[in-house]
């Protein structure tokens, strides 16, 4: 753009222009950059026309304006063609931050934000579809019936007959080691084995129809079979009677539908405040109890069982007398040939081969007469005759606390290791949907004589690596279960129970995760509390009450870390506009004047007194960071320490804010006010600048003194207002909200009382029309001139532009 030096074009600070919020955003981020480049060819092409800005400054101008234009067009060239409005913000952001402010007769560049932001409109909240017809077809299309998504695929791609082929092995091998699994964990739910047959055929069919994951095994697994065994004992309902199976099926009919709820409701997520090392100790110390538990079948001696480790150890050292040799003996190898199976090859299907050596033993040396092995008994064969759920009021309700506990404990060891799967083949796996499947799996089993089931780790790590490549593996493997229930039931009469129990016993060993609490040992302390908290607890006074404490361990982690935030001083790196912790970086440059720091956490009603200490505990350390950077120290007198000007807060890390932390932040700048020292905020983010706007907190807090792009920019504007003649009328209101005739300029109701522009309210007076740049802040620009890439100081050299 041609510009006649002698004809400069009018002023176009007549008027506030607008532009779009992303506009500005870039224009504030090459501001400084540019800045540069402008300084140094101006200065360049003022020398070689000798031409001088007091004595011309018409063409001063004329040449700065075709400067600023050409800069723009090298660094922006998105923004090409320039309008009128994107030049006049820039001149005026690039005088705000380096220069002087620009005359009254011009709005300020913060002012022109503040406006944008305020005229900001809130992104709309998606609202579902009213009709229930078209929501519920949409939830069934895309929710409900996952197979509607993978089938066609199955079918569609390239290598069908590898994925059948895979599928079968597949179904196979987990079949196989489905039927002595499922029985084990009857035993130890403390039902009769053919109940763990039931529980291991009907979940895996309505599992495949509604979940998302294409390698999950839904069956019964040993945390949440004990958890059910031991709700039932509290309830005083002994072991082996009606009332205890009636009690079984309606704790599944109750899990499903706390699962259900959570599911429908999308409240997949509170299972993320169950922090992993909580859990982590919890499930080793539940498997701890797990195996204790089947120390009688092992030891062939009947135990109390108990809630506490020591007092089942105490019970099986006052039998050891009654300790049976033969039943220790069979069950020491088959737990030993199981862990060798496992440690060979994952496929080899251990429990399988120990149960069909048992079986062969048992019946060919008829060992419950000759040595006394007790053993399975009658097995009924065939499936169960459907029936409801027996389901009272009295009878849901009791059980509706251990359900909540076992839902929760369930769908965590079933999500992380369907996550796990899903990321190992890629796919797609969603948490609420997940719920879904596993309470209608819970709910829809009850009506056949089904306790509580989730996905297990080792069964689906086994049909993953046998070549499992969808839900069809899982009818593979119901149909193993349902061949066993019809042909297999009289083989099973002869099997030993410590055949069952040390099935138990190595499933376990994978549970514990002692690794675990090494690792939070050596990253982190905390973690690693928590870790033991729950393992010992679990272990002393039980898994019901240790699975309820572990949560609440994990809640009270969740509120500590929010209610004393990570809040620290910033600093900033020599030579550059980067603001980083003074802790990490002691050698960052501290502003004698301005009081920088960020907090990283959403600022709440848990959290407001926390701020306001920390910001006092920060005003009494900046003393001695300052003091580090002075080669003399002060001696502490008042007089000897610089005074404090304003204080920043980077709330770069400032997710959201409640109305209570809305006005904590008003109090501070009010508290600050009275003591002349103003509270800025840099990077405030949309959902914070519109609680502040709702609460009534933006106008009062003054929308120039929150809206700075940078915290660099923030604390510029800091050490320049302070250096002007009339620096109190930047602060906030105080406790009048009287505004002085005199502040024309300031926007409505951020004046309270002015002290020195205008006579402190008695009238106009004069105000000086620029302030001067402190030392400080010229010091800043300086550095920054140093900190240019060696692309744009070669280019300048060259007298282009700045690239």
């Amino acid at each position: 753009m041609d510009t006649d030096p002698d004809n400069p074009p009018p002023s176009p600070f007549v008027r506030a222009p607008k532009l779009d919020l992303p506009v500005l955003a870039l224009l504030q981020s090459h501001v400084s950059d540019a800045g540069h480049a402008i300084d140094y060819l101006l200065t360049k092409q003022a020398n070689a026309l000798h031409i001088d800005a007091t004595t011309q400054p018409e063409r001063y101008e004329s040449i700065r304006k075709q400067i600023v234009h050409d800069v723009l067009c090298e660094m922006l060239p998105e923004l090409q063609p320039l309008s009128d409005e994107t030049l006049t913000v820039f001149t005026e952001l690039y005088r705000s931050k380096i220069y002087s402010p620009p005359a009254n007769s011009a709005k300020s560049a913060i002012q022109i934000t503040a406006d944008l932001i305020l005229e900001e409109e809130r992104q709309p909240i998606p609202k579902p579809p009213r009709n229930l017809k078209k929501f519920a077809g949409w939830l069934f299309r895309n929710k409900v019936f996952p197979p509607l998504g993978w089938v066609p695929e199955y079918f569609r791609r390239g290598g069908l007959p590898r994925r059948i082929v895979g599928d079968l092995l597949a179904g196979l091998t987990v079949g196989v080691l489905l039927v002595p699994q499922g029985m084990a964990y009857a035993m130890l739910a403390g039902l009769d084995p053919v109940y763990g047959l039931y529980s291991a055929f009907f979940p895996l069919l309505i599992y495949a129809l509604f979940g998302t994951s294409r390698q999950l095994s839904v069956a019964p697994v040993a945390m949440v079979s004990m958890l059910m065994a031991t709700a039932l004992k509290d309830q005083g309902i002994a072991a082996g009677t009606s009332a205890y199976v009636q009690g079984a099926i309606v704790m599944a009919f109750a899990n499903g539908i706390v699962q259900l709820i959570l599911g429908i409701f999308q409240l997949g997520f509170v299972v993320n405040f169950m922090s992993h090392p909580v859990m982590s100790g919890f499930t080793s110390g539940a498997a701890i109890m797990i195996g204790l538990s089947q120390l009688k079948h092992i030891l062939g001696v009947d135990i109390p069982r108990s809630e506490a480790f020591y007092e089942i150890l105490v019970h099986a050292f006052q039998k050891a007398t009654e300790w049976h040799g033969p039943t220790i003996g069979i069950g020491l190898a088959a737990i030993a040939i199981i862990l060798v199976c496992k440690y060979w090859h994952r496929l080899i299907p251990g429990p399988i081969l120990v149960v069909i050596l048992g079986i062969a033993l048992s019946y060919g040396l008829d060992l419950q007469h000759t040595l006394g092995i007790k053993i399975i008994g009658e097995i009924p064969s065939g499936l169960p005759a459907p029936a409801a759920p027996p389901l009272t009021w009295t009878l849901f309700s009791k059980f509706l606390v251990n359900a909540i506990a076992m839902s929760l404990v369930g769908f965590m060891e079933s999500i992380a290791v369907a996550k796990n799967m899903a990321a190992k083949f890629s796919y797609d796996v969603d948490a609420s949907q997940e719920l879904v499947a596993i309470g209608l799996t819970n709910v829809v089993s009850s009506f056949f004589h089904c306790f509580p089931v989730t996905g297990g780790f080792s069964r689906t790590a086994v049909n993953a690596a046998a070549g499992a490549a969808s839900q069809f593996a899982s009818l593979v493997s119901a149909l193993i279960v349902l061949l066993s229930l019809y042909l297999l039931t009289n083989v099973f009469y002869y099997l030993p129970k410590c055949i069952l129990g040390a099935i138990i016993i190595s499933a376990i060993l994978g549970l514990l995760e002692f690794s675990e609490m090494m690792r939070c040992w050596r990253e982190k302390k905390r973690d690693f509390l928590a870790w033991v908290v729950a393992f010992v607890l679990t272990m002393v006074i039980g898994i019901e009450l240790g699975i309820l404490i572990a949560i609440a361990v994990s809640l009270v982690l969740v509120l500590l870390r929010s209610a004393y935030p990570h809040t620290v001083p910033l600093g900033r790196i020599p030579h550059t506009t980067i603001f980083r912790n003074l802790h990490r970086f002691p050698h960052a440059e501290v502003s004698p004047h301005v009081l920088v720091f960020r907090m990283d956490a959403s600022l709440y009603f848990a959290n407001t007194a926390f701020l306001r200490s920390k910001v006092d505990q920060l005003r009494k350390e900046r003393v001695l960071w300052l003091q580090a950077q002075q080669d003399q120290p002060w001696t502490g007198e008042p007089s000897t320490v610089p005074p404090l000007h304003a204080v920043v807060m980077d709330a770069s890390g400032l997710n959201d804010v409640d109305s209570a932390g809305a006005h904590a932040l008003l109090s501070l700048a009010r508290d600050l006010a009275k003591e002349e020292v103003l509270f800025l905020m840099a990077s405030v983010k949309g959902p914070v600048r519109d609680t502040l706007r709702v609460c009534r907190c933006l106008p009062q807090l003054g929308p120039e003194n929150v809206l700075f792009a940078t915290t660099h920019q923030a604390v510029l504007y800091a050490e320049t207002r302070r250096d002007s003649s009339d620096w109190t009328r930047w602060l906030p209101p105080q406790a009048s909200k009287v505004r002085c005739p005199g502040c024309c300029e300031a926007p409505r109701g951020w004046i309270a009382k002015c002290r020195r522009c205008c006579g402190a309210g008695d009238g106009p007076a004069t105000k000086p029309t620029s302030v001067s740049m402190s030392a400080n802040a010229t010091d800043e620009a300086a550095s920054e001139m140093s900190s240019m890439s060696a692309t744009q100081a070669n280019a300048l050299e060259a007298g282009g532009s700045p690239v």
